[in-house]
């Protein structure tokens, strides 16, 4: 795809993001509420103010009761939509490196060895562990004269045509 005709980041990560709505959507929902109970405060402390200080018509205990009971309820909101936004982005986060090691599972080791290192996150770091791995494999093997099936080759000595043969396709299938 040229530069013109390539989706933008938002469209590139929507995948990701719709797939937890919930989380969206009791974050949004809670929020709405914390504010229209923020905007609720001032009617309520006017309320008191007007109603029981200045003119003493009604009674302060019931409406201190609801302010606080107001302010309690707006914190508990303000803490759902902080977890419930938390937890999105941790999900999400998760998803987009849960499918990045999935791609790069499938990619084969040419392509990530001649690939751009813009391309690939840290490409050569993952490349580095993939050689480390497959040096290890190569370690054990050798050490137990395992094949590349995991079954012990008879005792190859090293001027044998059939060791040679078995080293260069162990160095292949490793490097």
């Amino acid at each position: 795809m040229s530069a013109a005709t390539e989706p933008g980041w938002v469209r590139k990560l929507w995948p990701f993001l719709k797939r937890h709505k919930r989380h969206v959507l009791v974050a949004f929902g809670v929020a709405i509420a914390g504010q229209v109970i923020t905007s609720l405060l001032p009617l309520v402390q006017r309320a008191i103010i007007d109603d029981t200080i200045t003119t003493q018509t009604r009674p302060v205990a019931p409406l201190l009761v609801l302010l606080v009971g107001l302010a309690a309820v707006n914190f508990f909101f303000q803490y759902v939509r902080r977890y419930s936004g938390g937890r999105y982005g941790i999900d999400v986060q998760n998803d987009l490196r849960n499918a990045l090691f999935e791609r790069l599972q499938r990619l084969g080791v040419l392509e990530l060895r001649y690939s751009h290192a813009h391309d690939l996150a840290a490409g050569a770091r993952k490349l580095g562990d993939l050689r480390r791995r497959r040096r290890h494999v190569m370690g054990l093997r050798q050490r137990h004269r395992l094949d590349d099936h995991g079954r012990a080759p008879a005792d190859l000595d090293p001027a044998d045509p059939t060791a040679a043969t078995y080293r260069r396709r162990l160095a292949s299938v490793l490097y």
